[in-house]
């Protein structure tokens, strides 16, 4: 009785450590729906090539403001190979 008390202890603090560190779902800001997902395409800004990205919502018309990450040298001589 002892083991399995002390094991069903254990698997409870497991599940709520688990529950602490995990994020929670992202939520559209206009909506409120959980469908909302990353939109992204290969761009140039400024002469420098990078990966633009924003949040779009499947539930309604939002689309967030372009994030921009450029690409250092290495990742371009990578996709040229």
């Amino acid at each position: 009785m002892l083991i399995a008390a002390t094991g069903h202890t254990l698997e409870m603090f497991s599940t709520a450590m688990i529950k602490i560190k995990r994020q929670p779902p992202r939520r559209c800001p206009k909506c409120g729906s959980y469908r909302l997902s990353t939109d992204g395409d290969i761009a140039e800004r400024n002469g420098i090539r990078g990966w633009q990205q924003r949040d779009a919502c499947g539930a309604c018309s939002y689309r967030g403001e372009y994030s921009f990450f450029p690409w250092d040298e290495k990742d371009e001589l990578d996709l040229e190979a």
